[in-house]
């Protein structure tokens, strides 16, 4: 993999060399240069951030300062590692640092003509995402709280006494709570084909973003017969055809008055107000369902895999459960006033390992402005070091260390939070200001359910003769998963399982 990573780099240094143009002056008549370290012509400082780039980046962030610019093939980057000048720059000053970087895969191929949320800028993404925001905010998420609950009950009921890799259980629970918000629609069985299908096209579609980071720096590769674009459009070809039957379907159910409440009703209700087609909603429930899935499965995931290493955790649990619902019902969402040491599990999970990894999706500032007297030019590349945040020794004692008291008299919820005062904000894993997480109230519903109900149910043990789940690495990627790990699900009581048969 390597190799070829560098036979790439060598490949886009020769085009680059004959092909760019000469270097544009940089604009900072208007303040100083950001200090940065010196990187070489052409590739800039891109062989010297590592694997690890969040590494590299905080300790850089030690020498140079919270806010220090980087050159990456044709890209200048700025990286922000201290939570208050990020805030001050995403948030207060959100117009101008909330676009998107042109990315090829993204907006060429995933999203052609640039729509979608993830992709899109400007006016046509306010217009996009405040549709979405209105299917997925605070109150339409409580009225879908009937079928969050439902499905959290299968995921219990299909992990009872088994000893298993959940992921796969978990990518089902979060598809279908997705589904039937967005659809009212969902699979029956982690075997089912078009579950599997289309789990498949969203991860494989995830995957793909990490060529795209190395396009975007050497723009030459697009020219290069590499193979991966047209592996890239057949992919989305196939995806894009699944949601156009979703969507089809869906609208002559609609027609008929037979579908229920949902985001898909609320969008063909109003899709026509901001003039957008049905191409549109196509990419909008996209970027929903790619979004949501793995992000929120690994979460899961890592909440299990920490938990099965620490049983101390899990007994408090069970203690809190025990004390404030009993052993005659499951917890529902109206149960987390009750229920803060569940809530702090998942706040510090969140904290403690971010399943979209230790850099935030880039932003990208619209026009020239100063921070400090430092200029950051219009088109800079704008990145949040989640890891340098999240792990700030200022802010959490002992960052190193997996710990959910830190948080078990925090009350809020992290979407609140994130939209107050920076000093008051748990962690920052679901981004910032206008670019922050539009699925941040169903992504908090759902990781808060499924893991009160598992906990409520199970013992999550090591299987007899196996090894506990790795937590201090994980696989690289886009995203950040656990390394593939098997646990078992052990009832805690005799009446686990009438109580989830009701």
């Amino acid at each position: 993999m390597i190799p070829t990573i560098l036979i790439t780099l060598f490949i886009a240094f020769i085009g680059y060399y004959f092909s760019a143009p000469a270097k544009e002056t940089d604009k900072l008549n208007n303040g100083k240069e950001l200090p940065g370290p010196i990187g070489i012509p052409y590739f800039g400082n891109i062989f010297q951030i590592g694997l690890h780039q969040y590494i590299s980046f905080s300790k850089w962030a030690q020498e140079y300062g919270p806010i220090f610019q980087i050159k990456l093939g044709v890209k200048r980057w700025v990286v922000v590692s201290d939570a208050a000048v990020a805030h001050e720059l995403m948030v207060k000053r959100g117009t101008n640092y909330s676009a998107r970087d042109h990315s090829f895969i993204m907006n060429e191929i995933v999203h052609p003509g640039s729509r979608g949320m993830l992709a899109s800028s400007g006016e046509y993404w306010r217009k996009i995402r405040k549709l979405a925001h209105n299917g997925l905010a605070q109150k339409p998420v409580e009225s879908y709280t009937p079928f969050i609950e439902n499905e959290s009950l299968e995921l219990v009921r299909s992990l009872y006494n088994s000893a298993l890799d959940p992921v796969i259980h978990f990518r089902l629970f979060t598809l279908n709570i997705i589904l039937t918000t967005v659809y009212a629609k969902r699979f029956e069985s982690p075997d089912d084909p078009t579950f599997l299908k289309l789990q498949s096209y969203i991860v494989d579609t995830i995957g793909f973003l990490g060529y795209d980071a190395i396009i975007n720096l050497f723009p030459i590769l697009r020219k290069l017969p590499l193979g991966l674009n047209k592996k890239a459009r057949h992919l989305m070809a196939n995806y894009f055809d699944l949601m156009k039957q979703f969507w089809d379907r869906f609208k002559e159910e609609h027609a008929r008055g037979e579908t229920k409440p949902c985001v898909a009703s609320h969008v063909i209700n109003h899709q026509d107000d901001d003039g957008l087609d049905d191409f549109d909603v196509h990419n909008m429930f996209i970027d929903v369902l790619g979004a949501g899935l793995d992000t929120t499965a690994i979460t899961l995931s890592w909440m299990i895999a920490l938990l099965a290493n620490h049983p101390e955790m899990q007994a408090r649990a069970h203690a809190e459960l025990d004390a404030a619902i009993g052993r005659d019902r499951l917890p529902t969402l109206a149960d987390q006033p009750n229920l803060p040491y569940i809530r702090a599990i998942l706040r510090e999970t969140l904290r403690y390992r971010p399943a979209t990894g230790w850099l935030s999706i880039p932003h990208q500032s619209v026009q020239d402005d100063l921070y400090e007297g430092h200029l950051i030019p219009a088109d800079t590349t704008v990145v949040a070091n989640v890891y340098a945040m999240n792990m700030d020794p200022r802010r959490y004692a002992k960052p190193e260390r997996f710990d959910p008291d830190r948080f078990l008299h925090v009350t809020e919820s992290s979407a609140a939070l994130a939209n107050g005062p920076i000093g008051k904000r748990d962690h920052v894993t679901f981004g910032w200001g206008r670019r922050l997480c539009v699925g941040v109230h169903l992504a908090e519903a759902e990781g808060f359910l499924s893991l009160a109900q598992l906990l409520w149910c199970y013992r999550i043990e090591v299987e007899k003769g196996g090894v506990p789940p790795v937590v201090n690495e994980w696989q690289l990627g886009i995203t950040m998963p656990p390394k593939p790990f098997r646990v078992k699900f052990a009832p805690r009581h005799e009446g686990v399982k009438e109580v989830i048969a009701k």
